[in-house]
């Protein structure tokens, strides 16, 4: 598929792109009112010498001359009512056209988390940002008891890390996250203009505040959620945050908000929310000549006063730093996108073609899978996925799912050139890169007919020097076929691999 181009935002006006408040609504009226005033005379004059002009048809074309100027001035209400909607994020910063992000973000390491989070602040305007769930997931300290004598000792299992350590991670990071959410960190929202900080000094000297925007759900203390159930414990608050600025008119109905779902690896480049909201949503086009109904419900607008939107997800463009460089980016080339192969290992190819099937100005191309480090798609999309398999609990494990998804469910994944994200390939463990058999058999056991499934496990087990590495994937997979937490009935609502 291809992206379709959105036109472009409007100017900033005089008041440095701070956008309508109620004066600027005041003297748009009187400016519509000074237009209108003649037109609206006229339709009173006419409506008087109906009924008193002389003859019939003096009246019959005084009537018709009111019918063809009552025509005319709903048509340009319309017009000015679409002009109205498509530039309403103007006032608020955001809306239909512009929708807020929903971001989530689950890791397990507190200095990433800020560092991924604070790329966020500092890459997208505040009034944009619905809110940021970190979700943090900290390997779990399991003890057991041991007496000797009359000495009790408590043997640590896991890892080398007390009840305390947690407890003090969990206040830094929180200590951490609201100086991001007190705008004491690189941020930018519309009437500030550019982008600027706070510091506790300067806070006196500011005419604004700042709306907490972050939630940190702190670890289990007694098991690891996993990528999958911390996105999903994630989605459960931000559909109640949905629902409650729903209720309270604090979010319209056709304001679909954005999804992000980001790795603590990552760090946003400047530019990137632009460039993605002009692929997901499209504005309505204003008013056609002879066209006064799209919907058929008589109100003259239809279609034309609502955005387009999209169904597919957008994978940003991945740079690395290279390692021991000290911060020298390295910018992998056009078509570099993430596959998996007939294994379900991933494996990052060079797509020769894209360059050839770039759409034009949006700059775009597909990828088989999403990159991992950032994705952005529309929240009712992901909510309409059918598969959520909680049992996969690594980043690329439940990446692979979501791409399955989208292209087997949805309209598939594009990446954008001009969206682009960085990451640290030292940050992300090499056991999160990998597709464990337990995590492929459960994804054969839901998205694969039996052919493909059996063609998978030969191929994933030829070459292994253990005797019967076959038969134990095969029965990994028979389990995760009875398993009551296994995404069932996908064949009947998407296309699977036959």
């Amino acid at each position: 598929m291809q992206l379709k181009r959105r036109r472009s935002p409007p100017p900033p006006n005089r008041r440095g792109n701070k956008g309508w408040y109620d004066d600027d609504l005041v003297r748009a009226g009187t400016f519509c009112l000074a237009l209108l005033w003649p037109v609206i005379l006229l339709l009173h004059r006419g409506t008087t010498s109906t009924s008193i002009s002389p003859t019939s048809k003096m009246s019959q074309t005084i009537h018709g001359g009111k019918e063809v100027l009552s025509s005319k001035l709903a048509h340009a209400q319309t017009k000015l009512r679409t002009l109205y909607e498509a530039h309403s994020h103007d006032r608020w910063g955001y809306g239909p056209t512009n929708p807020r992000v929903a971001v989530i973000i689950t890791g397990t390491d507190p200095d990433a988390l800020v560092r991924s989070i604070s790329s966020v602040f500092a890459t997208v305007d505040r009034r944009r940002i619905l809110c940021v769930v970190a979700v943090l997931d900290l390997p779990t300290l399991v003890t057991s008891e041991t007496t000797t004598g009359e000495n009790s000792t408590d043997i640590y299992t896991d890892v080398d890390r007390t009840d305390a350590d947690q407890r003090n991670a969990i206040a830094n990071l929180t200590e951490r996250l609201a100086e991001i959410d007190a705008g004491e960190t690189v941020h930018s929202h519309g009437e500030m203009g550019v982008e600027h900080t706070h510091t506790h000094t300067h806070w006196s000297l500011t005419n604004h505040t700042h709306g907490k925007r972050i939630k940190l759900i702190p670890p289990l203390s007694n098991a690891r959620r996993g990528v999958s159930v911390s996105r999903q414990t994630a989605r459960v608050f931000v559909e109640a945050l949905i629902e409650q600025h729903t209720h309270h008119g604090l979010k319209r109905e056709d304001e679909d908000v954005l999804l992000l779902l980001l790795r603590p690896d990552a760090v946003l480049a400047e530019g990137w929310i632009d460039p993605v909201t002009n692929a997901l949503v499209l504005p309505p086009p204003l008013p056609l000549e002879g066209i006064t109904d799209g919907d058929g419900d008589g109100d003259g607008n239809g279609r034309h006063t609502l955005p387009t939107k999209l169904s597919n997800a957008i994978s940003l463009k991945v740079d690395y730093y290279a390692p021991g460089s000290h911060g020298m980016v390295i910018s992998p080339p056009a078509g570099a996108t993430l596959t998996f192969d007939a294994t379900l290992h991933p494996k990052w190819t060079t797509d020769t073609t894209a360059l050839l099937t770039m759409d034009g100005p949006q700059r775009s191309y597909l990828t088989a899978a999403v990159t991992g480090p950032a994705t952005v798609l529309r929240w009712e999309t992901w909510r309409e996925l059918p598969s959520s398999d909680g049992m996969l609990d690594g980043y690329f494990g439940a990446d692979l799912e979501l791409s399955l998804n989208l292209w087997l469910c949805g309209d598939g994944i594009d990446i954008l050139l001009d969206a682009k994200t960085v990451i640290d390939p030292v940050e992300l463990p090499a056991s999160e890169s990998i597709v464990s058999d337990e995590h492929a058999a459960r994804i054969a056991a839901a998205w694969m007919t039996d052919p493909y499934a059996e063609a998978m496990m030969k191929l994933r087990t030829d070459g292994r020097k253990e005797p019967n590495e076959l038969t134990k994937l095969r029965e990994l997979v028979k389990d995760a076929r009875e398993s009551a937490s296994l995404p069932s009935n996908l064949r009947h609502k998407c296309h699977l691999f036959e």
